[in-house]
Order: C-alpha cells, then structure tokens, then sequence
C-alpha cells in the first residue's frame, strides 16, 4: 500500500523573490513557440517576390549580402544580421552577393492546435490570403515584440546565430522534438531582447550609471546604505539618483539594498553554518533584534526558525 500524502511533513525553506516584470510574466504565461520549417543553407544569388505569410519569418544572414524590404521600407542586409517579418506584412527577399549564407525558420510564437498544424510554401506574389484568413497568427500583446519589424539586429555579436543553427538542426534532423525546439527558441528570443535592450540603453545617458548602482549595492550589502554618499559617488543628486533608479528598476535603492541583503542572509543561515547573531554581525546590523525584524520583513520569516528549517 502507498504511504499516505502528509504535506504537513514538508517544511518550505521560502525567501521572497522579486516576480519577474510584466512583459516577461507575460511571456511565461503565453509564449509556447511552434517551429514549421526551417533552413540552413548557402545560397547563390536569389529573389523572393513581394508576399505575405501566415505566420512569423526570422531570417538570420550568416554570410554574404542582400536588399530586403519589409512593409514597404526597402533595407541592406549583411553578415550577423536578423530580420524579422512579422504574419500579414508585405516583404520581399534579394540576396546580391555571389553566395549567401541564409538561415530562416517560419514560426509561431503562440501555438494553437486547432490552428498551428499546417505546413505551405507561400510564393513570391502571394499577398491576399483571405481565404486562409483562419490559419493567420493573431496578434501578440507585447509592448516590444509586436514592433519588431524588418532588421532587428545589426552585426549582432551575440549566441543568436549558434542557437539559430542548432534550432534548424533539430528541426530538420529530429522535428518530433517540439520542446526542445521551443526551449531553444525562447532562449534566442531572450537573447535578441537582451541585445535590443542593450540597443535601447544607448539612448539613456544614465543607463550604464544604474547598472553600476546596483553593483555598488552588491558589493556594501555589509552596511546600512548611506543613498546620499551612493549618489554623491556617481555625481548626481540625491533626489535625481532616486528619480533615475526607480525609473529603471521599479523600486528605491533603499528598498534593492534591502532586499538584496535579506537575501544575502538567508543563504548565510543555510549554507555558512553561522548563528543568527554571528550573521547579524557580518552584515553590518548593529544588534540582533535590527536584523531580525528587517529579515522578517522581507521574508515573512523570522532568522531562528529560517536557519532551523
């Protein structure tokens, strides 16, 4: 006979986590990407006619050169860049170059069964798809993704090309294997928002300046934070380094600072085998009740109890 289920047995060892941001809890909710043809190849010089597809197109160019135009903006294309064609968008294809390495793959980003499950060739030509209307991708509520069009990456020194390979070569080689193709895409997917958020933060005077902020609380997660001295120490203001730092993480310095040291101190009560005191002491709290009532704050825990789970 199984033993009987007795969940009071179980003891949760918990620290507070901050969520993920919106865009991306969305993205875990809703993206499940379907891989529908693929292709890693050389290619001689080439055109694809003006037409429009069902679905997403990224195309990624190894090697070589080419004119491709998306919704009407026509556009260079070389080595190490992405294109992205977004399903109903009119686009057309010429690689100029003697050869080109090209390498694509037809998606979708939210998989539908009752809609997913076909494979055509559109041509070069093919703009009005109407009567295939009920096989057309709907669209994606993402504040950034829904505006990518056209080239997305420039000379992308990035994983976006080997983990674009490999996602053809299982495609091709081992097309049973869904997860693992939508494993591999959303990991891409990850990189290429990194990049253009990196691309975005060149507009932001102040972007690189909040990232070494947070560094800086890393490294004094030993001390009570003196937000005025930190502001002091990147050339601003109190007040605008406050301004600036929630802008762009959503919460004060105190408040990272804090949560980043409560974290600190739960792995310390699990793994250093010190006493709450003894933690306490390194991170700088000058008693033992200070420290306790900050950690439970945080972690709805209280250090003893934590430590002795």
């Amino acid at each position: 006979m199984a033993p009987k289920d007795n969940m009071d047995n179980i003891t949760l060892k918990e620290i507070d986590v901050r969520p993920p941001t919106r865009e991306t809890a969305w993205r875990l909710a809703n993206f499940s990407p379907y891989i529908r043809q693929s292709g890693d190849s050389i290619r001689t010089k080439w055109y694809m006619g003006e037409r429009k597809l069902l679905d997403y197109l990224a195309v990624y160019i190894g090697s070589g050169y080419g004119v491709f135009s998306v919704n009407r903006q026509e556009f260079e294309v070389a080595g190490d860049d992405l294109v992205w064609i977004p399903p109903d968008t009119n686009h057309w294809m010429r690689g100029t170059s003697d050869e080109m390495h090209c390498l694509y793959l037809h998606f979708d980003l939210l998989y539908d069964p009752e809609r997913s499950h076909w494979n055509a060739v559109i041509p070069g030509g093919m703009t009005d798809l109407k009567k295939h209307s009920v096989r057309m991708h709907p669209p994606v509520n993402d504040q950034i993704i829904s505006q990518w069009q056209g080239k997305i990456i420039t000379g992308a020194n990035s994983n976006v090309k080997p983990l674009f390979r490999k996602i053809c070569h299982i495609h091709k080689n081992f097309p049973w294997q869904r997860l693992a193709q939508a494993g591999l895409f959303l990991q891409m997917l990850e990189e290429i928002l990194s990049i253009n958020a990196e691309h975005s933060e060149q507009n932001n005077p102040h972007a690189a300046t909040m990232r070494q902020a947070v560094a800086y609380l890393q490294n004094h997660l030993d001390q009570e934070l003196n937000v005025d001295k930190m502001a002091a120490s990147f050339k601003m203001s109190s007040s605008y380094f406050r301004k600036m730092f929630k802008t762009a993480y959503g919460i004060s310095p105190r408040t990272m600072h804090r949560e980043l040291r409560m974290w600190r101190a739960g792995e310390m009560l699990a793994y250093s085998g010190l006493n709450v005191s003894e933690v306490a002491d390194k991170l700088g709290f000058s008693n033992i009740h200070n420290f306790s009532r900050a950690f439970k704050e945080v972690t709805s825990n209280c250090p003893l109890s934590y430590r002795n789970k």
